[in-house]
């Protein structure tokens, strides 16, 4: 019997310290990997066309992708490239997300379903601490994302909407969903250096991910939305986190010494230099050795 063909759809933009990571973790299971590069500017400046196109199972393309609020449209940039998908199944990654255990979810999407599911493990601050979503901050409290949908077979017309989640054109039944535990997605996206984060925050506002509110800080000068973004990054050594102790996926000390305030005060400087102003009233530095900024005030 024929194996399922699988393919992946990667989105990427200045990605050269992920995605060479990305690539070795799933090009061994997989019939092909689409990257597509690009932001609302255009194509990556630095060195992640080089890297994608020097592996044999990647097909590249590139582009500009504009929302209407004038920001960078990343379902757009997902969609666009639905067409050169050829596999029976279509798995989507993002550069800063690592699986393990990918050969257990190759296996998996052999069997008779529709949408594919993994555990996963959403780092936060660094690699020793993962995010909790509950308001009351209390003992019990679920972490972030536990449970993702990765892949989809091709015959639901997947396509993605504007957070970047799989939609399918027609309703799939609870009982088309297969969820493979072992399988473990982890996410990396929170703990890139600060000056990703503020960027990443900026993005979405320009995007339209933040509602009226949002709306209300594109209608501020740019210093003040960036003023903005710093301070939000900053609140994250204040929500609540568990701490984290178990399997770390396979990559280098750069990935596993990751942390959301590396070089955060060096974009406070930049801040500073750049606008004749101070982002924060003080800057309070914190006795743990892991963390630059304290208190944004």
């Amino acid at each position: 019997m024929r194996l399922k063909k699988i393919s992946v759809i990667l989105p990427v933009y200045n990605e050269e310290l992920f995605l060479p990571h990305t690539l070795a973790n799933i090009e061994e299971y997989v019939d092909e990997i689409i990257v597509i590069d690009g932001s609302d500017k255009g194509a990556s400046t630095d060195k992640t066309a080089e890297i994608a196109q020097s592996h044999p199972k990647v097909k590249y393309y590139s582009g500009i992708f504009l929302s209407d609020f004038g920001g960078w449209d990343t379902a757009k940039q997902r969609n666009d490239v639905l067409k050169y998908v050829t596999g029976d199944v279509m798995m989507l990654l993002s550069a800063d997300m690592l699986l393990y255990n990918m050969e257990i979810l190759k296996n998996a999407v052999e069997k008779d379903y529709d949408l594919f599911g993994v555990s996963s493990i959403e780092f936060w601050l660094d690699t020793k601490h993962i995010r909790v979503h509950n308001p009351k901050y209390d003992l019990f409290a679920t972490p972030a994302e536990n449970y993702k949908i990765i892949a989809v077979n091709m015959n639901c017309d997947p396509s993605f909407d504007i957070n970047g989640n799989i939609i399918t054109a027609q309703y799939v039944e609870y009982d088309r969903c297969l969820y493979i535990p072992q399988s473990i997605l982890f996410h990396f996206g929170w703990i890139r250096p600060f000056k990703q984060q503020v960027q990443k925050h900026i993005r979405h506002v320009t995007m339209g991910l933040w509602g009226e509110s949002g709306l209300q800080l594109l209608r501020l000068p740019y210093e003040d939305l960036e003023k903005w973004a710093i301070r939000h990054a900053l609140t994250y050594s204040e929500s609540r986190c568990l701490n984290y102790y178990g399997i770390i996926p396979d990559c280098d000390e750069e990935l596993l010494n990751m942390r959301f305030d590396k070089g955060c005060n060096d974009v406070l400087e930049e801040y500073e230099n750049k606008y004749g102003i101070k982002v924060l009233d003080y800057i309070h530095k914190k006795e743990n050795k892991n963390a630059e900024i304290h208190n944004p005030g």
